[in-house]
C-alpha cells in the first residue's frame, strides 16, 4: 500500500542572499519552510519540524550568529503544533519523524515530539553535536538536545514502512537525508530536502552554496534524478519559492 494522504506544512519564510542555496549567484531571495505529513496504513510520518517556534518573538537571541545572513519571516500560525492541530492532530498522533537533517530551519520543533520515534541518520547526530566550526551557526544545540527525545539511528536507505522509503543523501550535510513517497494511487514524490533546495540546482547541476562534501552532494543529486527518471516521480526541491506557489497546503493534500 502507498502513502493515503501527503500534506504540505507550511513554517515561514527566510530571506537571504541566493548564494546559500545556489553556489556562485548573488541577489536576494526568499525561501519557504515546510514540513511534510504522511497519512499510512502504518502510522503518521512527518518529515521535518521548521524553526524553533520561539525564534517568532525573539529572532535575535534564539538565531544567534546566523540572523545577520539569514531571517525569518515566520507567523504565529507557522507553528508545527498550529499547523497539526489544523488537521486535527497533536504531536503525540505522530508515529515517526524523519530529520533531514539538524539545521536550524528543520529540526528546531523536534522536541515537541516525545512519543514518537525520531530518525537521523548517525553521522549527522555526531556531527551535529560537534560541528566543524565553519559549519557551527546552522545547528543549534536548543533544538535537538533532549534526553527525552526517541531517537533511532540509520546508516542509509531504507523502507520506513511501505510508501515511505529513507534515502542517504548526504553532501549538504554528513547524513542528510530524502524521501521517496510513493502515493496510493500511483505518483512518486521525492522530497529533496536540502540535498536540492532550488529547482536551479537540478536544472544546472549547481551546488548549494552550503555542504560539508561537494563531491557527496553532487552525486546526491544524480541519485535522486535518477530514482526520478526510472520511477517517473516529481523532486520536490526543498526551498524553491516557484513551487512552492503551486503546491497545495495543508488542510488540502495529495493523494
Amino acid at each position: 500500500m502507498g502513502v493515503r494522504k501527503l500534506y504540505v506544512l507550511p513554517l515561514g519564510f527566510l530571506n537571504h542572499d541566493i548564494g546559500i542555496l545556489l553556489d556562485g549567484k548573488s541577489g536576494p531571495i526568499v525561501s519557504p519552510m515546510a514540513s511534510f505529513l504522511m497519512e499510512t496504513d502504518d502510522g503518521w510520518v512527518l518529515y521535518d519540524c521548521g524553526a524553533d517556534p520561539d525564534v517568532v518573538e525573539d529572532p535575535g537571541n534564539i538565531w544567534r550568529g546566523i540572523i545577520k545572513i539569514v531571517k525569518p519571516t515566520i507567523e504565529p500560525s507557522d507553528k508545527i503544533v498550529h499547523r497539526l492541530k489544523e488537521i486535527n492532530l497533536e504531536p503525540d498522533d505522530i508515529d515517526y519523524v524523519v530529520a533531514s537533517h539538524l539545521h536550524l530551519d528543520h529540526a528546531g520543533g523536534l522536541r515537541f515530539f516525545e512519543e514518537s520515534k525520531i530518525i537521523v541518520h548517525r553521522d549527522e547526530y555526531r556531527f551535529a553535536y560537534s560541528p566543524h566550526p565553519y559549519f557551527k551557526s546552522a545547528y543549534k544545540l536548543k533544538d535537538f538536545d533532549y534526553p527525552s527525545l526517541n531517537w533511532t539511528f540509520i546508516e542509509g536507505d531504507q523502507v520506513l514502512v511501505p510508501g515511505v522509503t529513507i534515502v542517504l543523501t548526504d553532501g549538504h550535510s554528513p547524513g542528510h537525508l530524502s524521501l521517496v513517497v510513493d502515493l496510493e494511487k500511483g505518483k512518486t514524490v521525492i522530497l529533496a530536502g536540502d540535498a536540492i533546495p532550488l529547482q536551479a540546482n537540478l536544472d544546472k547541476m549547481i551546488l548549494s552554496g552550503t555542504t560539508t562534501n561537494p563531491i557527496a552532494a553532487y552525486q546526491s543529486m544524480l541519485r535522486l534524478k535518477a530514482i526520478a527518471d526510472r520511477s517517473g516521480g516529481e523532486i520536490w526541491p526543498n526551498h524553491d519559492i516557484e513551487l512552492w506557489e503551486k503546491l497545495k497546503k495543508s488542510p488540502d493534500f495529495y493523494v
